[in-house]
């Protein structure tokens, strides 16, 4: 159940659809260039239009918060793993 797009409530809504009547909530979520790069889009205009795309947006705690918004993270049934690795042309955008 990988899931990743726009911004934390878009995924968000995602992982609910992906987990609906499954025995064990498997949170597998891909982040967009920005993010994984550390870049913060308020302050790059330079990579408008990358933000959200191919993955999530997260900039903040508070955006961690809406992503995993419904989900109890401390279920045993419960895992969340991240993807931070990007395919190297990702990297090339930002040169």
């Amino acid at each position: 159940m990988f899931a990743g797009e726009g911004g934390p409530e878009r995924t968000n809504k995602r992982f609910h659809y992906v987990s609906l009547g499954q025995p064990a909530i498997r949170l597998s979520t891909a982040f967009d260039s920005v993010t994984l790069y550390g870049e913060d889009p308020d302050h790059r205009p330079d990579i408008y239009g990358k933000v959200g795309n191919s993955g999530v947006s997260i900039a903040t705690l508070d955006d961690c918060k809406k992503l995993y918004s419904g989900f109890d993270l401390c279920d045993p049934k419960t895992s969340v793993s991240m993807t931070i690795t990007a395919p190297r042309q990702s990297y090339l955008l930002f040169l």
